[in-house]
């Protein structure tokens, strides 16, 4: 390539190149986005559950769909960190949120009626 000018075949050739390799780029990182977003989102729910008992069920499903979508993501792309991170966060919300249940349910257990 040294030393000549490309033709125009050559030009669009390189173009299209350009553009299928911008929209791989752009699209690989979207499911892990979505699901680290998931997984942010299913955290602060968690801690919000613990004065508004509805919002626990929020937490439990964006919990859920963070660990189901990163792990789609982690398959397409096993070195998609925000996937790996989302995965994360929702298994830690899970186990809080089971932890919270638990502790719970030993509350009111222990409760009499004196």
């Amino acid at each position: 390539m040294l030393g000549r000018k490309l033709s125009l075949r050559e030009k669009i050739a390189i173009l299209i190149l350009k553009q299928r390799l911008k929209n791989k780029a752009r699209g690989n990182s979207q499911p892990g986005n979505t699901a680290l977003i998931f997984g942010i989102g299913g955290a602060p729910l968690l801690v919000l559950g613990l004065f508004l008992a509805p919002l626990l069920i929020g937490s439990l499903i964006a919990s859920i769909i963070a660990i189901v979508i990163g792990s789609v993501a982690k398959k397409k792309h096993p070195s998609d960190g925000k996937a790996h991170a989302a995965v994360l966060l929702g298994w830690i919300t899970l186990i809080l949120l089971a932890i919270l249940l638990l502790a719970a349910a030993i509350v009111v257990s222990t409760w009499s009626w004196f």
